[in-house]
């Protein structure tokens, strides 16, 4: 069965909150075996490792990664769980959709909108 568009919308909500936690959606849509430390991790994205943390401790807090300590450190691998991941599958197959993303950034963007001004309010 699709996930139907309130599903996605709760998976955006839920998941989607910085630019980092959807390049890691991406990411492990794309990589589902991928199981690898935040800095490797960050190297495949070309993005910082500091960052990256921060949406892989968002993604895991919510179940979408599982953790596992190795002597590596601290690694990251997508959940088994079947519901995430068809989700997952499902919103990694509606990133094709220009109007999908288009949509989806100006939702990040306003979320990011209103954060800054709630910080700037206090």
């Amino acid at each position: 069965m699709v996930p139907q568009n309130s599903e996605i919308d709760e998976f955006i909500d839920k998941y989607v909150v910085s630019f980092i936690a959807w390049d890691l959606l991406v990411f492990f849509a794309r990589n589902p075996g991928a199981f690898d430390t935040p800095e490797g991790i960050a190297r495949r994205l070309g993005r910082k490792a500091d960052e990256v943390q921060k949406g892989l401790k968002h993604l895991s807090a919510n179940s979408l990664l599982t953790t596992k300590k190795t002597d590596r450190g601290e690694v990251y691998f997508l959940s088994t769980n079947p519901e995430i991941r068809k989700v997952l599958d499902e919103f990694l197959m509606r990133m094709d959709n220009r109007s999908f993303r288009l949509n989806l950034l100006s939702r990040l963007l306003k979320k990011r909108v209103l954060e800054a001004e709630n910080s700037n309010a206090i």
